[in-house]
């Protein structure tokens, strides 16, 4: 699995959930 940094949503926040992945496998992606 890879890990994904988020942007946090407030100073509480530890962890978040994906609902939708919008690259297909291979797409490059930029950070």
């Amino acid at each position: 699995m890879t890990e994904v940094i988020m942007p946090k949503m407030g100073d509480g926040m530890e962890e978040g959930t994906l609902l939708e992945w919008l690259k297909k496998d291979g797409d490059k992606v930029k950070s």
